[in-house]
């Protein structure tokens, strides 16, 4: 083998290292990052106007009951086991809302893993992967979805806090590094590779 092709090799070869390192170290980031919040998802009926804006209507009425339900949990874990414990509150909460607004439709309450394309929240992006989750289906749910960060509380604009900061009291240094920088090599590692071994 010529020099030129022995060099080309090994530098080949301490790319693939280096990204191999990048993906690992971000992978980490991003499961600690998982492993201490806990998502909302919820989906409408269906795509007509008045689904979408009853979704949104589910949407801040649950955000505000949760942030009381919520206000002395100081884990996802212990977030996890207070919604668990009020599925059936919830998914009552979640009809009222329905009802006083003209459906009658059902609605189905759930706590789960699943996974989640990327999402940003002004100044912080949260990697494609499998999360935790508080889920709520309306009717047929068969309309577009709402998610966000319900664990720390990041889904209505009554939060005050810098996004940032408040998820830097449940996480680290570097995850908070990861997740304020999603146009950096690592986080489009983490991305890619959560995508393509997370989804079911």
């Amino acid at each position: 083998m010529s020099k030129t092709k022995s060099a080309l090799l090994a530098m080949g070869l301490a790319f693939i290292t280096i990204m191999i390192v990048l993906a690992v170290t971000g992978g980490k980031q991003a499961k600690n990052l998982s492993d201490a919040v806990l998502r909302f998802h919820i989906v409408a009926a269906s795509d007509s106007a008045e689904d979408q804006a009853i979704k949104y209507k589910v949407r801040d009425g649950i955000a505000g009951m949760t942030d009381l339900l919520f206000r002395d949990a100081a884990t996802k874990e212990e977030a996890i086991a207070v919604a668990r414990k009020h599925t059936g509150d919830l998914a009552a909460a979640a009809e009222e809302i329905l009802r006083q607004n003209g459906s009658d439709d059902a609605v189905s309450v759930t706590v789960d893993r699943s996974f989640f394309p990327t999402k940003r929240y002004e100044n912080v992006t949260f990697p494609a992967g499998v999360y935790d989750a508080i889920h709520i289906d309306i009717g047929a749910a068969e309309g577009k979805n709402f998610w966000c960060v319900m664990f720390p509380s990041l889904c209505v604009p009554s939060v005050t806090k810098d996004n940032a900061k408040l998820l830097g009291e449940v996480v680290g240094g570097e995850e908070i590094d990861l997740v304020t920088h999603p146009y950096s090599l690592r986080f489009r590692l983490v991305e890619w590779w959560n995508t393509l071994t997370s989804r079911k």
